[in-house]
């Protein structure tokens, strides 16, 4: 995108919109009503770093992320809730730092310089081949390992308006999900 001839990023929820890769769960709750965003002062700063500023600022007001990516703040929680437990656990497999790349066969780069600007990185959840009773799966948990665990109060997202799940495979699957 570009504004004024300047590159501007697109917005948090843009980006968790246009987002096709692996797998990510994002929660996104409306604001407040009657409540003003929080803003940063507008002295000595540019326009775009200033809108860049307000957008990081207000995030935490308008948008709940179960999973973002690896290294974003804004997580809140983590993939630790693998089942149902057994052998069968072994063929599940959690690469939480993909930087996605559509040309690569699993979906993730292999290239150390690649940068995804709008995804940044991505989880990628993977299976080994399951008989027809087998399954396996994941919880994102808050805090993490609490389904051994259990502690904590965890969210009220009684405000929540709307929920997004993003994935993609870069195989076909069939309607069990298995290729």
């Amino acid at each position: 995108m570009k504004g004024n001839g300047l590159p501007v990023q697109p917005t948090i929820t843009e980006r968790v919109s246009r987002w096709c890769g692996a797998v990510t769960v994002a929660v996104l709750i409306a604001p407040t009503i009657g409540r003003m965003p929080a803003r940063a002062d507008q002295s000595g700063i540019s326009q775009p770093a200033l809108g860049l500023l307000n957008e990081l600022v207000s995030a935490p007001r308008t948008e709940f992320f179960v999973y973002k990516n690896t290294d974003s703040g804004m997580n809140h929680s983590f993939p630790s809730g693998l089942f149902p437990g057994g052998p069968v656990l072994g063929k599940i497999h959690l690469d939480t730092a993909c930087v996605y790349d559509p040309a690569s066969p699993n979906g993730c780069t292999v290239n150390p310089n690649r940068l995804d600007l709008v995804r940044g990185t991505v989880l990628r959840v993977s299976f080994d081949p399951l008989s027809p009773l087998q399954f396996v799966g994941i919880n994102f948990e808050e805090p993490e390992h609490y389904g051994v665990n259990p502690r904590g109060v965890g969210y009220d997202l009684r405000g929540a308006t709307r929920v997004c799940f993003d994935a993609l495979s870069p195989t076909p699957l069939n309607g069990r999900g298995h290729r």
